[in-house]
């Protein structure tokens, strides 16, 4: 089988182009064509040379007769003349290895829970407290609580060891006072690393008692407690379970009396306000839960 020759190439290249063609300075093709060594099951192959104004470029096509390559080739070289030709005649059949299409796969973002780990503690605390009872007591109690990862509950309760009020005008009389209370207190806290900064408001109610001294006939009175609690600290976690704190709070109590006796008189008044400054130890209890 013959080939085409130049000129019908070229012919071809107007046909597409559907104008004539004139020589195209800078431009230029050249082909060589290897005919199949077994016609039967072989394929014409088509290398083309063509150089152009951005450089040369070689394209490798192939084709089942001598008159294919002629017509891919002609197409090619129409394209180089003109990028956005859309030929009037069919393209010639596809003389490159087929691409393969590529599937569409459109995929679904995993879906996500947004999960808030919640666990309980429990810990000790020991301190002092100053202000609205006579002189600095000491302070020890236990908490329990759970804790979120910002917000926390917690239930504590504490015991404030024995301090005297005596009377200015008769220092042999006076009163020895002492309180228990239960506290609920929720609290923000941010974190930083292992540090932790909680900011905690709440209440607390208990009792107070009051144990006269240099009296004739010892007398003891107890009264309600109850007070408002505003503080804030500093919390480590040392360990994945315990964690150490400093807190200062600020005891605002709600019931104001006093300890009077009967020949002196008043002996000490709860003042409006009170200071409390503590260590606190705490550890996590159990495996941490997930609240969603």
């Amino acid at each position: 089988m013959e080939c085409p020759s130049a000129a019908a190439i070229r012919k071809r290249i107007a046909e597409h182009l559907r104008r004539e063609i004139a020589s195209t300075p800078g431009i230029s093709a050249h082909g060589v064509v290897s005919s199949p060594a077994d016609a039967a099951t072989a394929l014409w192959k088509l290398e083309l040379e063509i150089r152009g104004p951005t450089g040369e470029d070689t394209r490798s096509l192939t084709g089942e007769s001598c008159q294919a390559l002629a017509e891919a080739a002609a197409f090619t070289l129409a394209l180089m003349l003109e990028p956005n030709l859309v030929s009037a005649t069919a393209a010639p059949r596809a003389l490159a290895p087929p691409v393969e299409p590529v599937p569409t796969v459109i995929a679904k973002a995993p879906r996500t829970t947004a999960t808030v780990r919640v666990h309980s503690r429990m810990g000790m605390l020991a301190g002092i407290h100053f202000g609205a009872l006579p002189g600095i007591a000491g302070l020890v109690g236990v908490r329990v609580g759970i804790m979120g990862r910002v917000l926390t509950a917690e239930l504590r309760g504490i015991y404030g060891t024995p301090t005297k009020a005596l009377s200015s005008s008769d220092p042999a009389v006076g009163v020895r006072v002492q309180f228990g209370a239960v506290g609920l207190l929720g609290c923000t806290m941010p974190r930083i690393r292992d540090w932790s900064f909680p900011t905690c408001a709440g209440i607390e109610a208990g009792a107070v008692r009051g144990d006269g001294l240099g009296l004739e006939q010892r007398n003891t009175v107890h009264r309600p407690w109850l007070a408002v609690l505003v503080g804030g600290g500093v919390r480590v976690q040392t360990t994945k379970r315990m964690a150490f704190g400093i807190e200062l709070q600020a005891v605002i109590p709600v019931f104001r009396f006093r300890f009077v006796t009967q020949n002196v008189g008043p002996v000490h008044e709860i003042g409006p306000a009170g200071v409390r400054a503590q260590l606190s130890w705490e550890v996590r209890l159990g495996r941490a839960n997930k609240s969603k």
